[in-house]
């Protein structure tokens, strides 16, 4: 008698899960071959072994049940040679976008471990070199609703394009809107870059002197901190030489409590003539 194998004898023997075998076996794409008339049970045969063991390593490939399904219908070697072709590039497509995301990733613990130290409130005078950025104009009134639909306007855009962005979006306030208290309304959204880029989106964090300041605390109360700094820079003799750049830190992905809302604050200044 020809060897035969159940469900769960083949699952052992292949190392994959009972439940693994019966839903390829549901969904049509490696089912038992042979049926016991005396008890109704089924069975898999000893040359379905090879077919499993394809079925897995184009699973292993990155295809979906659905594309295995086809791959073993195709007719002849052209035809896989074509197919398996295809899936390099769609895993190259994969690892370019992992390793793109690692970086993303790696560059955001550095910001979260080097915040363990920062203090709140307190302001400091530093010089920055520049920083490339992916840039979106914020319509008028640049409330919340406008700087959030500009966020995610410019996120959808470097996905798009597949610019190397780190995961720290930011917003700017014009030095009219910081001079007069409008801290609330952003002219201009943007997300760094790990290297620059080139057209009407991308621009530059000019290199330079800047008061830097970390805001505790909802977003809201942002202006409380800008007042602090602009008091800090009059007594300096410092003058604005533009819009605030304001990069979120700790926000709703990292803290549960808006009190603990960290929000990195840089004002571009030089000394008054």
């Amino acid at each position: 008698m020809k060897p035969r194998f159940t469900t769960g004898e083949l699952a052992r023997l292949h190392g994959v899960s009972k439940q693994t075998l019966i839903f390829y076996d549901q969904a049509g794409v490696f089912c038992p071959r042979e049926r016991d008339e005396r008890n109704g049970y089924r069975y898999y045969t000893a040359d379905q072994l090879e077919m499993l063991d394809h079925i897995l390593m184009l699973k292993d490939m990155g295809l979906s049940l659905k594309e295995i399904q086809a791959f073993l219908k195709l007719p002849d070697a052209g035809d896989a040679v074509a197919a398996l072709k295809r899936q390099q590039v769609i895993l190259r497509q994969r690892q370019a976008q992992i390793k793109e995301a690692m970086a993303r990733l790696d560059q955001k613990v550095l910001a979260l471990e080097a915040m363990a130290d920062a203090v709140p409130g307190r302001i400091t005078l530093e010089e920055l070199p520049a920083m490339p950025l992916a840039v979106q104009p914020v319509p008028s009134p640049g409330e919340a609703l406008e700087t959030d639909l500009a966020l995610k306007t410019l996120l959808r855009t470097l996905h798009a394009r597949r610019l190397p962005f780190r995961y720290e979006m930011g917003t700017r306030v014009s030095p009219e809107n910081l001079e007069t208290g409008g801290y609330l309304r952003a002219f201009e959204v943007y997300f760094p870059l790990r290297r620059g880029c080139q057209g009407k989106l991308c621009a530059w964090r000019p290199a330079g002197w800047y008061l830097r300041c970390i805001h505790q605390g909802p977003y809201e109360n942002v202006g409380e901190t800008y007042a602090s700094m602009l008091a800090y820079r009059r007594e300096r003799r410092l003058r604005l030489t533009g819009g605030s750049y304001e990069r979120c830190i700790l926000d709703s992905m990292t803290v549960r409590d808006p009190a603990a809302y960290r929000t990195e604050l840089l004002l571009p200044v030089e000394p008054s003539p």
